[in-house]
């Protein structure tokens, strides 16, 4: 019966990602809702309700911008990610709110389990490279989502696929989706190591191939930069783990400690932003 069990169970969570969209036609707008780390704090099971708070964001972002086609998710998406009760209990609390959305998922240090390629598989025409490391096109927006674990060792093969797609990109638009922040809000060792590694390899190729936008998690706070040569960096966590005591670096533009959601509305080669937290609008911005 267990055995049953368990493969009624992943057959169930497969049937609700493919509701998520992510086998659907592209769509012809690019307009987007970005959560990242919706992770349930560390629990012996899992029920709907510890995902009560991402699906609350979710919901807000849903209102908010109704004509959202794409849900961008930014890595941490469950807090194990080899568990498959954890993920029906992520897809039980998104139930209506999921539906209709193709979802972009990048890799976190929680989901580096084979389950998230099953949960959230890559939408048709995406150009994949290995791995978490892929690009697709969609309403004249190119999306690129990178393995930000494996950017850390900066592998040449990695780097030069990243430079290839970039300079092949013929959109006006570039949006890059990844975990790990190339530049972090709070004064985490580890993170920093990885965070110079990605500025000294991979930052510059974002500089020079015109890319827009980077949207990352991890840190669980809320950080826009100012744009750094160009690029604006932007971090969140829509969960109920929180980080405290970020010291707001120089390049930091606004700096909140609070769960938060973002809508991306495309119109005639501009990228209007706004972010939500719980209680409201927390910061908004538009990309040329």
């Amino acid at each position: 019966m267990k055995k049953l069990f368990c493969i009624l169970s992943i057959f169930l969570l497969l049937l609700c990602s493919s509701c998520a969209g992510t086998d659907a036609e592209t769509p012809d707008r690019a307009d987007f809702i970005f959560l990242s780390d919706t992770q349930a704090l560390p629990a012996d099971s899992y029920t709907a309700s510890d995902y009560a708070d991402y699906a609350r964001l979710l919901s807000c972002a849903r209102e908010q911008e109704p004509d959202a086609s794409l849900l961008l998710l930014g890595g941490d998406t469950v807090n194990d990610g080899s568990d498959e009760a954890e993920w029906s209990a992520w897809f039980e609390a998104g139930d209506g709110l999921l539906e209709g959305l193709t979802v972009l998922a990048a890799e976190g240090n929680h989901d580096r389990r084979a389950l998230v390629y099953d949960m959230f598989p890559r939408p048709a025409g995406a150009d994949h490279h290995r791995g978490s490391f892929w690009s697709w096109d969609c309403g004249g927006v190119h999306f690129l989502v990178l393995d930000s674990s494996l950017m850390g060792a900066a592998e040449a093969e990695d780097i030069a696929w990243v430079e290839q797609d970039l300079a092949a990109c013929e959109n006006g638009l570039i949006v890059v989706l990844m975990h790990h922040p190339a530049y972090p809000a709070l004064d985490i060792e580890r993170d920093c190591t990885r965070a110079e590694t990605i500025r000294e390899q991979f930052v510059p190729l974002f500089e020079r191939c015109g890319v827009d936008l980077v949207l990352c998690g991890h840190q669980h706070v809320y950080m826009r930069t100012a744009p750094q040569n160009g690029v604006t960096y932007v971090m969140l966590a829509s969960g109920p783990k929180e980080y405290v005591g970020a010291s707001r670096p120089d390049y930091a533009e606004v700096l909140l400690e609070e769960p938060a959601c973002l809508t991306g509305r495309v119109d005639d080669g501009k990228l209007e932003i706004m972010v939500y937290g719980e209680n409201g609008i927390l910061d908004n911005f538009v990309i040329e």
